[in-house]
């Protein structure tokens, strides 16, 4: 059974989009810093939820094809990622490793 990834795709594009115009110096130099600040704020929030919702996914993608649901219950993140990987859903354990520190 696929999984239906349009909130996801959604995501990946709004956290895109909100990157693309806090690195737009043109638009930004015409904020003042608390206005920077805020659209900053905003665009780590919309990471965060980015990142929630991908390892979310990939955690449903396993238990739907590979695992039974408990099995991958309070899993850590780091491992998870490894099973990930080792299934091909994502190239570079060490990058998603790098994330959770950075949060």
């Amino acid at each position: 059974m696929p999984l239906v990834l349009e909130s996801l795709e959604k995501a990946v594009a709004s956290y895109e989009k909100a990157v693309a115009f806090a690195l737009n110096t043109d638009k930004m130099d015409l904020f003042e810093d608390d206005e920077k600040n805020t659209i900053r704020a905003g665009v780590i929030q919309n990471f965060k939820f980015t990142f929630e919702l991908c390892w979310k996914f990939m955690k449903r993608w396993l238990v739907t094809n590979y695992f039974e649901d408990s099995t991958l219950d309070g899993i850590s993140k780091k491992e998870l990622f490894r099973i990930s990987s080792e299934h091909k859903l994502i190239e570079d354990t060490e990058k998603w490793f790098a994330i959770i520190l950075v949060r």
